[in-house]
C-alpha cells in the first residue's frame, strides 16, 4: 500500500523540520543528508533551506498537478 502525501500544505522552500515531517524521518537525519550532499539545500546565515522539489525527488514523488 502506497503512502499518501498532500504536499500542497508545504511551502516551496522547507526547513529541516518541515522536510523531516514530509519525509517521515528525524530532522537530524535531514541535516545529515544535507551535509553529505544526498539532499540539496542552501544554508545562508546558518539555517538550512531545502526546495520542496528536491525533497519530493528524494522520496520519489512529484508535485500534484
Amino acid at each position: 500500500m502506497a503512502l499518501k502525501y498532500d504536499t500542497r500544505q508545504y511551502p516551496p522552500t522547507l526547513t529541516p523540520d518541515e522536510a523531516a515531517e514530509l519525509m517521515r524521518i528525524k530532522p537530524t537525519q535531514v541535516r545529515q543528508l544535507l551535509r553529505t550532499g544526498k539532499l540539496k539545500g542552501k544554508k545562508p546565515g546558518g539555517i538550512w533551506y531545502i526546495p520542496k522539489t528536491e525533497v519530493l525527488a528524494y522520496i520519489g514523488l512529484s508535485e500534484p498537478a
